[in-house]
């Protein structure tokens, strides 16, 4: 059976390297650590909430909509994509995977979680054991659900913000 945790992890770290996209550090099951980026040549106009792993797990899996289903996690390494994702991620620090870009809507009691993108490598962290990560979303009120709901550390941040 799922738990969640009542203790909240900590917030991926940001680190500095020279790129010029803010990049994060995922901690990951096993000492082992990912690497991801927002990409914020496009959008300025973006925010970043920090995600329990955990939590977004359970509520994905709770989530109504069929077509993005959320698969357990021992179905996870079975995704067509995984594969690509676990390559990805292979890149490390040199070449971090771009944040995923998922959605979250509510019709009565009921919500869904889908995704723009990020599907898979969304799938390949909570595989893997992540403890946090960051998202990105286009709208402040999808920033402030996700957040209210699975959020860790600060609020929601823009992505002028990260620039600065």
């Amino acid at each position: 059976a799922l738990q969640i945790r009542k203790n909240l992890p900590n917030p991926p770290h940001r680190i500095l390297t020279n790129s010029r996209d803010p990049v994060w550090e995922i901690e990951l099951a096993g000492d082992k650590t990912a690497y991801m980026r927002f990409n914020d040549r496009e959008f300025d106009n973006q925010y970043i909430v920090y995600i329990d792993a955990e939590k977004f797990y359970y509520h994905w899996l709770r989530s109504t909509d069929g077509f993005h289903k959320c698969p357990t996690r021992a179905k996870m390494p079975l995704d067509r994509k995984y594969a690509g994702a676990e390559t990805g991620f292979s890149h490390g620090r040199e070449n971090p995977v771009p944040l995923a870009y998922p959605h979250i809507t509510f019709t009565g009691n009921e919500f869904s979680i889908s995704f723009t993108n990020g599907i898979t490598r969304t799938i390949w962290l909570i595989a893997n054991g992540a403890k946090s990560f960051p998202i990105e979303v286009r709208e402040f009120s999808q920033a402030e659900l996700f957040h209210g709901l699975m959020g860790v550390g600060h609020a929601p941040i823009t992505g002028a913000e990260l620039k600065m």
